[in-house]
């Protein structure tokens, strides 16, 4: 064997397929709970937008869990599009009041999968995070904004835990039975810089040492460490040399469904994959008869899966098929 490999350490409680997740944080918080859809769980993935840092996601959690109204000061207009400092540039809209209620609308949906969330999982990307000098206000991104109006800092070890365990109080007064899985990004932000990514990487990691060793039902995920001391290659990152590939993130996603999942969830995730790649199939001839005894067996597994799982637009994809 020419590489080291590692089984990551199951939680001790499994995740089940009828288990609900909100997902927050980096774009790899997306490729997971994307790939969780796929499978048919509910999932929450990143409705705010990518957040990179700790501090901006612990704000926009807090605001969530308290529908606090956002702060009008962080509104920026640029190119006619209104966009908030707190949250990502795919939260945007065409004047203030619509931009307001969309994140509004965002914090209810956020709030009410909170109070019945089975799981929350958090992935860290970096300690480092930019202040809006003139409101003195942490920000979750600059919108590409002259850099003179923002202060970079990096957050410390100790910053991460307080900060964390304020935001963990509220969590649990919502809801005492969600359970947390940290996750560290392996996406590299090499615009801090080599050694400074590798620091913030750190730094991050031992914040989350710590929270799980001062709290229960916390626990750590290794993909950080699955992709960098387990497949350690180039040929497992993108072209940009910096975000895990599709290969190297459905390797990983698989590590978390083997050891996380129990054996049912499994299962299920595979079937539903499987239905939904037979949905995408596309014949020669609609009108075939093979395809349409395809299309008629597929439409009754599907109709047979568990009420939770949504499968409404590719039973409609395979039905607008139908010829008989």
């Amino acid at each position: 064997m020419f590489f080291t490999t590692f089984q990551p350490e199951s939680f001790p409680t499994p995740i089940q397929h009828t288990d609900k997740i909100l997902s927050l944080g980096s774009c790899f918080a997306n490729a997971t709970g994307n790939r969780l859809v796929e499978g048919g769980m509910q999932v929450l993935a990143n409705p705010f937008g990518t957040i990179y840092n700790p501090k901006s996601l612990n704000q926009i959690l807090k605001n969530s869990i308290h529908l606090q109204a956002p702060n009008e000061n962080l509104i920026i207009e640029s190119q006619s599009v209104w966009r908030h400092y707190q949250y990502h540039s795919d939260i945007s809209a065409l004047n203030s009041q619509d931009l307001l209620e969309e994140i509004s609308n965002k914090q209810n949906q956020v709030h009410q999968f909170l109070k019945s969330a089975n799981w929350l999982m958090i992935t860290w990307g970096t300690a480092w995070g930019y202040e809006l000098i003139d409101e003195q206000a942490w920000v979750g991104n600059c919108h590409k904004q002259p850099a003179k109006k923002f202060k970079k800092i990096a957050l410390s070890v100790e910053e991460i835990v307080n900060d964390f365990q304020l935001t963990y109080q509220e969590l649990r007064r919502l809801n005492p039975e969600l359970k947390i899985i940290f996750t560290l990004s392996p996406v590299r932000h090499l615009k801090d810089g080599f050694t400074e990514n590798s620091l913030s990487k750190a730094t991050l990691r031992l914040a989350m040492a710590e929270i799980i060793k001062r709290q229960q039902q916390i626990f750590y995920f290794p993909s950080y460490e699955i992709l960098l001391d387990e497949l350690r290659d180039y040929r497992f990152f993108a072209e940009d040399m910096i975000h895990p590939s599709q290969t190297a993130e459905a390797y990983i996603f698989n590590k978390f469904v083997e050891s996380q999942c129990d054996p049912a969830c499994q299962k299920t995730l595979e079937r539903i994959q499987k239905l939904k790649k037979a949905a995408q199939h596309r014949p020669f001839h609609i009108e075939g008869r093979e395809h349409q005894k395809f299309l008629h067996k597929t439409i009754a597994k599907m109709e047979q899966q568990a009420s939770y799982i949504s499968l409404e637009k590719e039973i409609q994809a395979l039905k607008s098929q139908l010829r008989e």
